[in-house]
């Protein structure tokens, strides 16, 4: 089942951050693999669509996340 959040963190230099499914409030974890796009960063607030999975510990991470909207972002931005 896909979920819609919101992207609350993310490190552009780690390539890691975490979004919140709307509605909720736990963090899961967003790697940078995890994007279908990878030729956009993703930003902080920036509204996406996600699976949940977990990794091998046991820990909820969001897969196959895509962006809602199609609006252009920097390559060279950072989040926090």
């Amino acid at each position: 089942m896909r979920c819609q959040g919101r992207i609350t963190a993310w490190k552009d230099d780690k390539g890691y951050g975490f979004v919140v499914q709307n509605g909720a409030s736990e963090q899961i974890f967003l790697h940078i693999k995890s994007l279908q796009n990878r030729q956009r960063r993703p930003q902080v607030d920036e509204i996406v669509t996600y699976e949940i999975g977990t990794d091998d510990k046991g820990r909820k991470q969001a897969r196959n996340v895509a962006f809602v909207s199609n609006r252009p972002v920097s390559m060279t931005s950072s989040g926090t």
